[in-house]
């Protein structure tokens, strides 16, 4: 397949699995392999999908993530029915407050400095109404709110988080963390309102 070049350059994250096998060590040296596992083009975007293994020597295959990012292709409408929302039913485990700078500290805290997430004209450029949070950021935030809301700050408990990013969350705003069903987490406005990262998670007892 085929993909153009300034189609790449305008990818966006898709979601992310991240397995939590074991905690990483302090002041250990990190062993990081990945390789491109997968490539879905429906003709409208192409769906890329990246694992990533990283071992500390003490503790083999401790993180997995499967990264997913989305590239537009320019073919097709792109309309895919209803929009994803919180359901009316899930509980709120946390909230959060993300001001007009979080994207530009977020890019500074982990190199990814594409410009939608902290430079206001080249965001709506792209379309966008302003600024968009990093996908991974709601990720983070929706990790941390899950280990502090469900299992009173103990990381260990936590063994799985699986996050789709299906809406833009245009910044400064607020958000909340909820939980329902089996293990079925989002963030998002309030229940029955908009969400921008849903998922599922998995404890550990």
């Amino acid at each position: 397949m085929l993909v153009d070049v300034s189609a790449v350059t305008r990818k966006l994250a898709g979601g992310c699995t991240l397995h939590v096998d074991k905690p990483l060590p302090k002041g250990e040296p990190l062993d990081v392999r990945a390789h491109l596992a997968s490539i879905d083009d429906n003709g409208r975007r192409a769906l890329l999908t990246v694992k990533v293994v990283t071992s500390p020597k003490s503790s083999p295959d401790a993180l997995r993530a499967d990264f997913r990012a989305l590239v537009p292709l320019g073919k097709g409408s792109g309309k895919s029915g209803d929009r994803p929302r919180i359901p009316p039913e899930a509980r709120r485990i946390g909230s959060f407050r993300f001001g007009k700078r979080t994207g530009l500290d977020f890019a500074k805290a982990t190199g990814d400095f594409n410009p939608i997430h902290w430079a206001p004209r080249y965001a709506k450029a792209m379309g966008f109404r302003s600024v968009i949070l990093h996908g991974f950021g709601s990720m983070s935030w929706a990790y941390e709110g899950l280990v502090r809301g469900l299992f009173a700050g103990d990381v260990k408990k936590l063994a799985m988080l699986d996050a789709n990013f299906v809406r833009p969350l245009v910044l400064p705003a607020r958000a909340g963390l909820y939980v329902w069903g089996d293990g079925e987490v989002g963030l998002g406005d309030a229940p029955g309102g908009p969400a921008y990262m849903l998922g599922k998670y998995l404890s550990r007892r």
